[in-house]
């Protein structure tokens, strides 16, 4: 097949993270500006929002919190995941930055 096709984008074009945001309700938009600049990602109800700027090729590197300690019960040490996914411009990718879990005794 002789379709070009797009590099994969590898340098960190954004790296997201709770933006300081605690508990169980995500960051503010006030917060992610503050930990980014001024619009890098829109907020929406806790939700990151990060509208893709140039078609390509992106590889994303994903982490999940923590679960809380409940109990006798350990939470989980999160996850990782890597994939690389073909993105226009104009897409949008819809993120939940959580936080690490509360621990009950």
């Amino acid at each position: 097949d002789s379709t070009p096709t797009a590099p994969v984008v590898r340098k960190p074009i954004l790296e997201l993270s709770n933006c300081g945001a605690t508990g169980r309700f995500g960051p503010t938009q006030a917060a992610c500006d503050a930990s980014y600049g001024a619009d890098k990602v829109q907020v929406k109800d806790g939700y990151q929002l990060v509208t893709i700027t140039e078609a390509g090729s992106y590889h994303l590197a994903l982490s999940g919190a923590r679960g809380g300690h409940h109990g006798g019960g350990k939470g989980g040490f999160g996850a990782r995941a890597n994939r690389t996914v073909s993105l226009e411009a104009g897409d949008q990718l819809v993120v939940a930055v959580g936080q690490m879990g509360w621990d009950n005794p």
